[in-house]
Order: C-alpha cells, then structure tokens, then sequence
C-alpha cells in the first residue's frame, strides 16, 4: 500500500483505515491483510541487512560456548562439536540467508523457531551425556538463546513463543533422573526460568507492538503528506489537475524522451476556451460562471478516456488535455467528441453570439518530445486555438509543429 501513485479518494480511504487502526487500540500483533503486507515489506527493506549480521554473529557466539562444553567434560567436547556445527550452525546460515534475501516472511519465521528448537536440544544433550555437576550453571544458556533470539535478532513475538515453549522444553529434559533431595532445588531453576521467560517474551510482545504502532504513525504521515502533494496540483474550484500538476507532468514527460532517445515520444496536446465566458458571467454573475466551469470539467472528465488522457484548467476559462498520439486524425477527432459533448450539456448562454448554449473553441497540437519541446507544441495549439476564434468559435482547428521548431496551421477545420 505505498502512498505514491495513489488516487487521492484511496489515500483518503487508506488515511481512515489507520486512523481507525490506532484509535482502537488494539492489543494484537495483526493488521489487515494489505497492511500486513506493506508492514512486512517495509520491515525486510529496512532491517534485512542488520538482521541477517545478527544472526551469523548470534551463530558464532552460539560456537564460542564449545568452551564452556569444553570446560564442563572434556569428554563431550566432540560430540558438542558435531553437533553445533552440523546442525545449529548451519540452520542460523541458512536462517541469515533467507533475511537477507528477504524470504517470505513465515519462512522466515519457521526456520528461527527450528533454529530454537535445534539449539535446545543441542544444549539438553550436551547436559544429558556430562557427568559432571557444572551442568547446573550450564542450564542458563536456555535463557540467554531467548535472551538473543527476542531481545537482539528481535525475531517476532509468536517466534519468541514458540521458541520459548522448545527451550523450555529442552530445559525440563535436563532434569529427568534427579535425586529426590535436588527436586526442590530443581522446582526453584524452574520457576526463575519461567519468570525470566515471562518477561523476556513481554518485552518482545511490546517491541514488535512498537515496532508496528511506529509503521503507523509513518506510514499515516506519509499518506497525509501524499494527499496535501494531491490537493496542492488539484484545481479547488473544478477538481481537476492545476497549472502546477501539468508543469510537473510536462517535465516528467521530457525528462522521460531525454533519457531515452531511442524510443519516440508522442504528445498531444488541446488548448479549449469557453467562447464568450466574460460575457456569462457579466450576465448571470461570478457563482453561476463557476458552475458552468464545474459543468465543463465534469463532460471534459466523462469524453477523455480513464487513465489514458489527462485534463488541466490551464487558468480562467481555458483548459488542456494531454493526448498520447501521433495521428491528426484522432487527435481532432477527441477534440470534436469534447466540443459536442459540452454543447450537448446545454448550459444557456444568452449573452453568446455565437450560440445559445456554452460553447468551446478548440486548438490541437502534437509533436514528438525527442525532437520538439512541449513548450512548442502547447504553442502550436495555443496558436489553432486563436485560429479557431478568428473564424468563428465553436470549432476546433489542429496547428503543427515543425522539426525546427516553427508552428503552421493546419487548414483544416471544423465548424458545427
């Protein structure tokens, strides 16, 4: 759900869905599906470099303790060797891997709880085989692999459950067989691993808590900032794209032919003007001429194909459309289905001489932005546009761009 590229009805939908999302407060550790995604998306781009140094650093560390196995019974040491480098070490790899490449995200999150679990029972036979009493210090390398795996690798919140339930598991396993004398001692090891367990997976609960409200609060200013950009290239009165918004879309456009001239980039362009708007709004006063621009940007909205063609209020009563094509033919053609679809309208006009209804004049251009400027073509069709009031109004005329850069026009012309 990125907030660039969106339409501003969906960022204002997409503002109200989190708005909503943090209103309510909500204590689990899910969002809706497309928020789901974008969060997990936005968390593998940032954090996928970081997380997957951790876990190799996490493996090497997890290595270094064949010291203490050495250590406790020098007669495990081989067995403790084989184990942590053929199945541990080589489960975090792969784990680190994955981060990295930035596998889809429940992998991801079944291979740290393997991980767990294989480390677990790495530890719980590594104290089952040793016949030596350091085995009660040994045990704390239960909580110190949630320690790294919830509090450093920040692994989720249902990783840390499940990976606390294994260790925990592997934990009671070392107690099997104990005298009945040790029992208490074993019941107290017990309760301060739970406890420590306990609060160790609160503090990851709240992490990834954080770590999502933060996503929130993001990505909501981002989408408040993307609808403010939207507002600012709307025209307030008509709703259509300002002046500002096709300056942008102008330069974009030949940023884009100037990067690439082995493509042709067509444009075409239609400069409309309502005949004799002075003259309407004298009459019927200033807030009945808004409607009529209303009334034209909505047909301009209905004739223009979706997606495709682009309108602006250029200023006053005069619009422009944007048109990709290199045919004369269609481009005069879009001009006329606009010209009659707001004659069709029939907004009464009784101060016009040319009609008793508004009316538009039209001038088309077009012209391949590798050779020519925009600049020059919404020139050329400035210039039909004046053509087309010189004789008459409510007509369309197409004007030409030359190679060199110097306008003709066209001499033909319809006239209703």
């Amino acid at each position: 759900m990125p907030a660039h590229g969106l339409e501003r009805g969906d960022i204002l939908t997409n503002i109200g869905i989190i708005e909503d999302l943090l209103a309510s407060n909500r204590w689990r550790l899910t969002f809706p599906a497309d928020i789901e995604r974008s969060f997990e998306k936005d968390s593998s781009d940032r954090n996928a470099r970081k997380q997957a140094l951790l876990i190799l650093t996490g493996s090497v560390i997890f290595n270094i303790f064949l010291l203490t196995d050495y250590y406790m019974d020098p007669a495990v040491f081989w067995v403790a060797l084989k184990l942590r480098l053929t199945t541990i070490t080589p489960c975090l790899i792969i784990a680190a891997i994955m981060v990295y490449r930035k596998t889809i995200q429940w992998i991801v999150d079944l291979m740290f709880v393997a991980s767990m679990a294989v480390a677990s029972l790495i530890i719980a036979a590594v104290i089952a085989i040793s016949d030596t009493n350091a085995s009660d210090a040994y045990r704390s390398t239960f909580i110190v692999l949630l320690i790294f795996a919830a509090m450093v690798v920040r692994v989720r919140f249902r990783c840390a459950v499940y990976g606390s339930i294994f260790l925990f598991a592997g934990f009671l396993f070392t107690f099997s067989g104990t005298y009945r004398d040790m029992m208490f001692r074993d019941a107290t090891y017990c309760f301060v691993y739970m406890i420590a367990s306990a609060f160790l997976l609160y503090g990851s609960y709240m992490l990834e808590r954080e770590t999502r409200l933060n996503f929130l609060f993001s990505r909501l200013q981002a989408l408040k900032n993307a609808e403010l950009k939207t507002v600012s290239l709307l025209d307030a009165l008509t709703g259509l794209n300002n002046r500002r918004s096709l300056d942008e879309e102008l330069l974009r456009l030949e940023t884009l032919a100037a990067s690439d001239v082995s493509q042709s980039y067509d444009l075409g362009v239609l400069v409309l003007d309502i005949d004799h708007f002075k003259q309407f709004n004298d009459k019927f006063g200033h807030q009945a001429g808004d409607q009529c621009l209303i009334a034209v940007s909505a047909v301009l909205r209905r004739t223009l194909r979706a997606g495709q063609d682009r309108a602006y209020r250029y200023g006053g009563e005069e619009f422009i459309v944007l048109l990709d094509t290199n045919d004369d033919h269609a481009l005069l053609l879009t001009a006329e289905r606009i010209r009659l679809a707001i004659m069709e309208e029939a907004i009464p006009h009784m101060a016009s001489s040319t009609h008793r209804v508004v009316t538009v004049s039209i001038g088309a251009a077009r012209g391949v932005l590798n050779t020519v400027t925009a600049k020059h073509i919404i020139e050329a069709a400035d210039s039909a546009l004046y053509a087309s009031k010189a004789n008459g109004r409510n007509r369309s005329s197409v004007g030409k761009v030359s190679s060199r850069l110097s306008m003709s026009l066209s001499p033909r012309q319809t006239a209703l």
